[in-house]
């Protein structure tokens, strides 16, 4: 018997573009996923930048707007918990795709690269930030309106409020893509800039610019992102999850439970008072360490 070997080999690495700094941003997922323990989800899922050393950028949500509608709600969430866990589950990611890709497994020092050249970065973009809050504003409504009513995870209930929920997200996001908008401050103005350009009934997405600051010198450069891609990986995903709820009855796909079980949110009640405070200070990640992000599942004894 002969083995015929495929003419082309594996990527050396992964290719990236130097002054695309690839924004990223986490959220409460809703749906099990066997890739990852806690299904805060990272989007978009890509790994390049990570495999390569290289820096990207974390998008936060307006957390003084979150802080307020927790209060409503009587919860809190741990948003240095949070964001361990999603970035865990971005590494852990990373390192599985690596290796279906190159054959080979992903260099820990890559990892160090990519964590120090990101931790201190920082950018403010209006629309990333909106539509991230408004994906964590309306979970946090969903969750707070499951607790105020004593609704179970599996009740039919509150399958369809989650099913609203997705509704609400994708109508979000497909108004944007279908509109074509994307907000972006220039100088003391927001102006409005096209995610993409259609040809010939083909849609091109379009490269913007975003001003980066880097707190460990205080410089700020100039990088290229392309919204539309997270956008569309983002309804994508609310597309899937919706499908999800509609077809799986049973509840067992729906894994809320597991952010209460390990306080990622609480309610104020569950402790003093006079000890709680949010946990708004997102902005300096590299207060987190990389060797507690990457253990936080060992921590969490799961």
């Amino acid at each position: 018997m002969t083995f015929f070997r495929s003419s082309k080999s594996p990527p050396l690495k992964l290719k990236s573009f130097k002054k695309d700094i690839a924004p990223i941003g986490f959220f409460f997922d809703i749906i099990f996923s066997e890739s990852f323990k806690i299904p805060i989800l990272p989007v978009p899922l890509r790994i390049d930048k990570l495999t390569n050393g290289e820096p990207t950028v974390i998008i936060f949500p307006n957390t003084n707007e979150l802080d307020e509608l927790c209060s409503e709600y009587n919860l809190n969430i741990n948003y240095n918990l949070l964001y361990s866990i999603g970035l865990n589950n971005l590494i852990t990611h990373a390192k599985i795709k690596y290796k279906e890709i190159t054959l080979k497994t992903l260099n820990p020092k890559k990892i160090n690269e990519w964590w120090n050249s990101s931790k201190n970065l920082s950018s403010k973009s209006i629309d990333l930030m909106e539509s991230f809050t408004l994906i964590f504003s309306e979970f946090i409504r969903v969750f707070g309106y499951k607790i105020k009513n004593n609704l179970k995870f599996n009740d039919e209930v509150f399958r369809k409020i989650l099913i609203e929920y997705c509704d609400k997200i994708i109508k979000h996001f497909r108004f944007k893509i279908e509109e074509n908008i994307f907000k972006m401050k220039q100088e003391n103005l927001i102006i409005q800039e096209k995610l993409y350009i259609e040809k010939k009934k083909k849609c091109y997405p379009l490269v913007h610019e975003i001003s980066v600051l880097d707190r460990s010198n205080n410089k700020t450069y100039t990088r290229e992102f392309v919204p539309y891609l997270i956008y569309d990986d983002i309804l994508n995903c609310f597309y899937y999850n919706k499908s999800i709820l509609k077809k799986e009855l049973s509840g067992k796909m729906i894994n809320l439970k597991l952010y209460e079980d390990f306080n990622i949110i609480s309610s104020v009640f569950s402790f003093n008072r006079i000890n709680y405070k949010h946990h708004s200070d997102l902005h300096n990640l590299e207060k987190l360490k990389l060797n507690k992000i990457l253990e936080v599942y060992k921590d969490l004894k799961i």
